[in-house]
């Protein structure tokens, strides 16, 4: 083989492989639907079913990487609610302790 022909069979399985992650993506993982969509590559049996499971675990690294992206995000929501709550704490305490100074003070 060529190196030109190297090269343009590694730019068919580079296609092959992100239409691969692609329909896993859309699909939620059906293994079927990437393997079909992969057919037309025109790449051998072997190279599909390598090119199937490097995409499987690319999608599942995906996946694990917008679960984090999400739980960091429910964080971050619930680390400001936090806040918000101890702003208001404080203010309410603040208000309560010029509502006593006041009353103290107008008491006489």
């Amino acid at each position: 083989m060529t190196e030109q022909q190297m090269k343009n069979r590694k730019m068919l399985q580079d296609g092959a492989a992100l239409t691969a992650l692609e329909c896993l993506d859309e699909s939620g993982g059906d293994m079927d639907y990437a393997w079909e969509s992969i057919q037309g590559y025109c790449l051998t049996s072997a190279e599909n079913t390598h090119i199937i499971h490097e995409a499987k675990r690319a999608y599942k690294q995906v996946l694990r990487m917008r679960e984090e992206e999400e739980r960091l995000r429910r964080e971050a929501e619930a680390a400001s609610w936090g806040g918000l709550i101890g702003e208001l704490i404080t203010l309410g305490s603040v208000i309560l302790f010029f509502s006593w100074v006041w009353r103290a003070c107008t008491s006489f």
